[in-house]
């Protein structure tokens, strides 16, 4: 390897500093350069100034700023001043405008002026081969970065070494997005980002969680959707500032013991997995307010998610397994929200009507015949989603729903309304297919739309 060569003479020197300067392959040229910097780094700053000024090539340019900065003559401060000025009068100017104070350039160390132009660079490419690019800056700190769909079929490997170079100078970031960039792992780098406040790496290739995400003590926010992630590592426990976590759309059976002490945690989406159960551990994150558990081939719902006390939304649909439910639902008196479509209920829990702050019940698509009188308690209620049952009559003391606004009923082949519909004050919405000869329901239905009612046909 040229890394091991002996540089015994300048004979040696000069054919490395040509290989350096002129040879074809990329990857020559950086093994030239770290023999180079073994035994001559106090003659590598003509030949880097040489390659600094005439190379395009963003994989070489970084280890050459790498040197000039472990070089960290005063020197070639000029000529990185110089660089950064030729970057500002490109057509791709995002980053360095931003990110460069010309007025205060001189006091700037050799340090600070090389990670200002890679980070211009690096914003420059990235800005060219994504379709969805923005940043967000404070002085020369990035804060927020967003990349999205990558444009080009561009060289996985060396686009991970990329990014991965780049949010290792990001020492500042508070969001980092990153999706559809076909990403197999997590970026190394992410190991420092001690400020990270949110991680964005849905839409993406990775199948493993890799512990070292769990150091990230600041992390409010992390989104792992659409990925093939199988297990989360038990130092997950670790992120006790965590408040959102999305799991969706992987392949996760289990969740790790440990799960329960992310006490901070309040919105998780676990949708579209394999649970076949929900893990004790959920049911012990006392200040979770959001829970979707819907495409799982989940079985049962245990007697401990009671424990969930401000939880205020709770999606289960899309189980096609789950026939019954836990009556201990019935306690989680924070609930706002309940959905339950497209499962195997043939009735309606009668302890639903004990979450008296229900404001949206969605069972829509099942096999319910009745509507349970305990709804009748269900004051605070405003949307009730009963499509596609098979319910032919609604029940007379649905006028004590008085907050009512958004009834559906279509796919029923509804053969009874009462009279007392019409005396929901706050109704403005009615969905059902009836049989038009059913002059009862046609009457009243004329009725509700005299009183504005939008009743679909």
């Amino acid at each position: 390897m040229l890394a091991n060569v002996k540089m015994s003479n300048d004979r040696i020197f000069k054919l490395l500093e040509n290989l350096l300067i002129s040879d074809d392959n990329k990857k020559i040229r950086i093994l030239a350069l770290k023999a180079l910097k073994k035994k001559h780094l106090n003659k590598l700053l003509k030949p880097l100034s040489w390659c600094f000024k005439h190379e395009n090539s963003l994989e070489f340019i970084i280890p050459i700023l790498d040197t000039i900065e472990e070089i960290d003559d005063t020197t070639f401060k000029t000529t990185l001043i110089r660089k950064i000025k030729q970057l500002q009068m490109s057509h791709r100017e995002s980053g360095i405008k931003i990110l460069f104070n010309h007025k205060t350039a001189e006091s700037y160390s050799t340090q600070k002026l090389v990670n200002i132009i890679k980070k211009s660079l690096i914003l420059d490419f990235l800005e060219l081969n994504y379709d969805n690019f923005s940043f967000k800056t404070k002085y020369e700190d990035i804060l927020e970065l967003e990349l999205s769909k990558l444009k080009i079929n561009y060289a996985k490997q060396d686009l991970f070494d990329i990014i991965s170079e780049f949010t290792r100078l990001l020492k500042s970031l508070k969001k980092l997005v990153i999706t559809f960039s076909s990403l197999a792992t997590f970026p190394l780098s992410l190991e420092s980002m001690d400020s990270l406040l949110s991680l964005n790496l849905s839409f993406n290739n990775i199948k493993h969680f890799p512990s070292f995400i769990c150091n990230l003590s600041s992390l409010k926010c992390l989104d792992l959707r659409f990925n093939r992630i199988d297990k989360i590592p038990f130092e997950i426990g670790r992120l006790k500032s965590l408040k959102s976590l999305l799991l969706s759309q992987n392949l996760l059976y289990s969740l790790p013991s440990s799960f329960s002490e992310l006490g901070s945690l309040k919105r998780l989406n676990l949708s579209d997995n394999q649970f076949t159960q929900i893990p004790d551990s959920v049911c012990e994150l006392k200040n979770l307010e959001f829970l979707n558990l819907s495409l799982n081939p989940l079985k049962k719902v245990p007697e401990s998610i009671y424990n969930l006390k401000h939880l205020k939304t709770l999606l289960i649909n899309s189980t096609y397994h789950l026939s019954t439910i836990s009556k201990s639902l019935g306690l989680l008196h924070s609930l706002k929200k309940l959905n339950l479509n497209n499962s195997k209920f043939r009735t309606i829990p009668k302890y639903i009507g004990n979450l008296v702050n229900l404001e949206t019940l969605e069972i829509k698509n099942n096999e319910i015949r009745i509507i349970p009188r305990a709804l009748k308690k269900l004051k605070s209620l405003k949307k009730l989603d009963l499509g596609w049952n098979r319910i032919p009559k609604i029940p007379d003391w649905i006028s004590s729903l008085t907050s009512l606004e958004s009834l559906n009923l279509w796919g029923n082949l509804v053969e009874y309304l009462p009279d007392s519909l019409v005396e929901l004050p706050n109704l403005t919405h009615l969905s059902l297919n009836y049989d038009k000869s059913n002059c009862k329901i046609a009457k009243l239905l004329s009725i509700l739309n005299i009183q504005g009612l939008q009743v679909p046909r």
